[in-house]
Order: C-alpha cells, then sequence, then structure tokens
C-alpha cells in the first residue's frame, strides 16, 4: 500500500480524531513489510506533527478557505507536502507529483488540481512565506501558543532552546542489561555491526547511538542484552538508592522501563509494579519477559490502595506521575495537538492525590523519588513544595544530575542537554 496514502490517513487520525500516534501509528506499520516503506511512513507521520503549527499556518495562507473535515486527509497529505518541500532536500517536483497522486488513492480526483496549485504556489512564494511564519511564535517554533507561553514564563533563558530542541530528531538511548553483558562488552557488539556508539560518564549502563535503528537490528535484543531507554530515565534506579531485601513499589509502572532497569541490578528485591491500564501492563509483562526478570504486577489505579495494598511498607517508591509529557515532545510530536492547557489542572490534582495517597504505604526512613517527564513547574517544583509545606513528616533529598538545574524543589533536565530528554526529579525521605 502507498506510504504516502498511510502516512496521510495516520496524521488524519491524530489531528481530526484526537487519537494518539502510538495508538495508530502501529496500525499503518502493520500494513506494509519493507524497511525502507515503514521508515517513510514513520518519517512523514512524525514531521507532518512535529511541525504541524507551522505548516498549518502555511497551508492556511496558501488556502482561500480550509477544508471541510470530511476531506480532512486532503489537509493531511497537503501538510505532507508542505513539510517536504520546507523541511527535506527532496526535488519539488517530485513531491509535487506523489502528493498529487494521493488524490487518486483516494479516490478524491476533484482535489488534484487543488494539491498540485497549492504545492506549486508554495514553492514559488516560498521566501514570502517564510517571513510569514516568522510573525508568529506559534508558526515559528512550530508550537501551541500555550506551551510557547508557559515555558517563557517558567524558564526565561531557556525557552527558545526548549522548543527548538523539541524540534529535532531524538537521540537514541540504550540501556544494557548488567545481568547478560558489560557496557563495553555490548559496545563492542554494536561495533561489529558498524554501529557506533558512546559511553556516558554519569550512567555505567547507558549507551548512545550515533544513528538510531531498529530494534531488531540491535545485537542480541530479543535475548535481552539491551533495552531502548532515554539516558534521562535511566537515573531512576540510580537515586533510588536501592539495597538488598528491600520492598520497592513502582507506581504507573508500564511500559517498564524502569521496572525493568530496578530488576537489572541483580539486587535480591521484592518489587511490586502497578499499572491502571491493562493494556499498557501487557508491554510491562513483553519487557519482563524479554529481559527474564519478574516482578508482581497488579492492574489496578495506584491510588486506590485499599483494593492491592497489603498494608505492609514500602522502603522504596518510584513515583513517575502521568504528566503533560512536554520534555519529550521530541518523541511523542503529537502532545503538541493532544494535549491542552486545559487538562493541566486534573493532571496536577492527580499527581498530588498520587503523592499523598502512596506516602502511607511507605516506611519511616524510607525514600520515594518523584519524577515526570514535564517542564512545567506546577508539575514539578510546586506540586513538591506544596507537598512538604503538608506532610510533617517528609524531607527533601538533595540530588545533583549534571547539566540539572536545581530548582529548590528538586532537578530540572531539559531536552538536547547531554542528549536527554526534558526530566523532573524529586526525591523525598520520610
Amino acid at each position: 500500500m502507498n506510504t504516502r496514502y498511510l502516512a496521510a490517513q495516520t496524521v488524519q487520525k491524530v489531528i481530526f480524531n484526537s487519537q494518539s500516534l502510538s495508538e495508530v501509528l502501529p496500525q499503518a506499520l502493520a500494513k506494509v513489510n519493507e524497511v525502507t516503506a515503514r521508515s517513510a511512513i514513520q518519517d512523514l507521520t512524525y514531521n507532518a506533527l512535529r511541525w504541524y503549527f507551522q505548516l498549518n499556518t502555511v497551508l492556511n495562507f496558501l488556502l482561500n478557505s480550509p477544508l471541510k473535515n470530511k476531506d480532512g486527509d486532503i489537509t493531511c497529505i497537503l501538510l505532507i507536502g508542505l513539510y517536504e518541500i520546507f523541511h527535506t532536500d527532496k526535488p519539488e517536483y517530485a513531491i509535487v507529483n506523489e502528493t498529487v497522486a494521493y488524490a487518486t488513492a483516494a479516490k478524491k480526483s476533484w482535489a488534484k488540481g487543488l494539491i498540485n496549485a497549492a504545492l506549486r504556489r508554495s514553492i514559488r512564494e516560498k521566501q514570502k512565506i517564510l517571513i510569514e511564519i516568522a510573525k508568529e511564535e506559534q508558526s515559528e517554533y512550530a508550537h501551541p501558543d500555550w506551551i510557547i507561553n508557559f515555558l517563557h514564563q517558567q524558564w526565561p533563558s531557556k525557552w527558545q532552546t526548549i522548543l527548538k530542541e523539541n524540534n529535532k530528531l531524538p537521540p537514541m538511548w540504550l540501556r544494557v542489561n548488567q545481568q547478560k553483558t558489560t557496557t563495553e562488552n555490548y559496545k563492542k557488539l554494536l561495533q561489529e555491526k558498524d554501529y557506533n556508539s558512546f559511553l556516558d560518564k554519569e550512567l555505567p549502563m547507558a549507551l548512545l547511538l550515533e544513528k538510531p535503528v531498529g530494534v531488531q537490528q540491535l545485537p542480541h535484543f530479543e535475548k535481552g542484552f539491551c533495552s531502548v531507554q532515554d539516558a534521562a530515565g535511566q537515573y531512576a534506579t540510580q537515586l533510588l538508592d536501592l539495597q538488598n531485601g528491600m520492598r520497592v513499589l513502582d507506581a504507573c509502572a508500564a511500559p517498564g522501563s524502569k521496572t525493568c532497569h530496578i530488576l537489572e541490578t541483580g539486587l535480591s528485591l521484592e518489587v511490586i509494579a502497578i499499572e491502571k491500564s491493562a493494556t499498557r501492563t501487557e508491554l510491562l509483562k513483553e519487557n519482563l519477559q524479554r529481559l527474564e526478570v519478574s516482578a508482581q504486577l497488579i492492574i489496578d489505579d495506584a491510588m486506590n490502595i485499599q483494593d492491592w495494598w497489603d498494608e505492609k511498607l514500602f522502603d522504596r517508591i518510584l513515583l513517575d506521575v502521568p504528566c503533560s509529557a512536554t520534555g519529550v515532545i521530541r518523541r511523542h510530536p503529537d502532545i503538541k495537538l493532544l494535549r491542552k492547557e486545559s487538562d493541566m489542572a486534573e493532571l496536577v490534582q492527580t499527581q498530588q492525590k498520587l503523592l499523598k495517597t502512596l506516602w502511607q504505604t511507605l516506611k519511616p526512613g524510607g525514600k520515594l523519588l518523584y519524577s515526570t517527564c514535564s517542564m512545567f513547574s506546577q508539575e514539578n517544583s510546586e506540586i513538591i513544595k506544596w507537598f512538604l509545606e503538608n506532610e510533617a513528616d517528609a524531607k527533601l533529598i538533595p540530588i545533583t544530575i549534571a547539566e540539572g538545574v536545581d530548582t529548590g524543589f528538586g532537578i530540572q533536565l531539559f531536552p538536547g542537554d547531554l542528549s536527554r530528554d526534558g526530566f523532573f526529579y524529586a526525591l523525598l525521605g520520610k
């Protein structure tokens, strides 16, 4: 099936049906077998969404009036064509011809002339359009205004860098399973396949690939020698300060990167992982099986402690809360469209409830690591400040991470710094 057709249909589901890319992209990829075709679908889909707020400005400039929702696929194929014209070196004639051909595949011959005229005009008036793009921050930085405003207010010296990093292709980090091999040995295995990688000074199990590759191309991936996990997320296990014999809770655990990392320490631990989504729990199970480690899995909302907690206190709790995910936009560009400013109040309320509820299950002398992949203080330092003011037996334990900014209530990592994602950590002692 035509890759451009599948990409347009996928983008349409995100923009017009508010479905997540992680949900709809695998459906499109399942329809093709060729590696190059799958790669093309991913590239077109991710980048049409990554640059949506810019490309949509261009489209509005080119069209006399927006297309009707029933022709959302034509809107999406135009966005894909405009992405290629403004952000790739592909020959312009090929972009126009292939985009126009979509109308035939979609059985909308009436759209051929519209697509052809719009794209050719965009080529002719490219410099004029670039001036239009620069007039508004939303189109210049390809983010919704509310995200730009939040970042501008909270990080006045960094907001532009954050936005630019969000629009870059994400790096590929590996976490080497120390129960299977050493990081140095795995680096050699990668080199044997001509995959260059780089060690990390702070994270002994981390490798940064020079160029991303498919997981099935990674040496012994199916045997659990490594996992894909950004370096920012790999700090969690290190910060938890785990010791033999500890009872550990990983709340909101799926898809299980941090659960598995905890188990890869090789320590004698009792690990309980909770996830309220049955579908996401299946991903967690698959990861555990591939890595040949085990944990007690519970499908439930972590806040419902009366349903799952056996009243045995935990030595350590990892609380990676649901959040705006604004620190990982480069990996999930659909966040720009799916996340709304109106979501923030509910997210903050959920984060507060989870922290307050799970605190009850922590031993005196125990530690709780609070983490998000958010760039917003409402979900990060303000949550910790609120909690410390309302829990007499809670104290903030100082932590340091290279390139991280100490907010006074935890450490904020920024997208792109040391090639990491945006992340927040705060360690609380009881």
